[in-house]
């Protein structure tokens, strides 16, 4: 009877630091399988965390080369970047599914052009599900989950995706 209710009062105050967010003053420490010794003493130190805001970066856009030729790339992570044929607007028609395998080349901010890029070619457009979508040329712009290096083009072998040349035409793909 003693030990189910130290099991219970040691649940209890599991609870309370949990929905407190803090640990409890006195601990509950197990010894063994099924023994529970209660108020064995444990260093707590309550350390106030600050709470930074993390800075979203802009995307970065470079130009990388893959088998294909020289095409757009992301600049932090150097992956391919690419363009779905029949999109003929700035409206994406890449959702549900299809953007869980071709994530949308996002931007927290203004997107940058790196060298060999045409700054002006470059914007965002709002998208339904309230992301900046990045545009060069006139085309939305995607990465493929297939990418996995710097150089993966896999998703040329998907029909009507294409990589992004420098000058914003289509690269490879079918």
């Amino acid at each position: 009877m003693v030990k189910l209710r130290l099991v219970v009062v040691a649940a209890l105050m599991g609870v309370l630091a949990l929905t407190a967010g803090a640990e409890a003053s006195a601990s509950t420490t197990v010894s063994a399988p099924g023994h529970v010794v209660a108020g064995a003493p444990r260093a707590v130190h309550a350390k106030k965390k600050k709470k930074h805001k993390k800075k979203k970066a802009a995307a970065i856009l470079k130009v990388g080369s893959i088998p294909a030729g020289s095409v757009l790339v992301g600049g932090v992570d150097g992956r391919t970047v690419y363009m779905l044929a029949r999109e003929t607007s700035t409206t994406s028609i890449c959702t549900g599914p299809c953007a869980q395998i071709w994530p949308a080349v996002v931007a927290a901010g203004t997107p940058v052009a790196g060298p060999g890029l045409d700054k002006s070619k470059l914007s965002v457009a709002m998208q339904a599900s309230g992301a900046n979508q990045v545009v060069y040329a006139g085309h939305l712009l995607y990465f493929f989950s297939g990418d996995t290096a710097p150089g993966d083009a896999k998703g040329l072998a998907i029909p009507g995706w294409h990589a992004v040349a420098p000058d914003g035409s289509p690269v490879g793909g079918t």
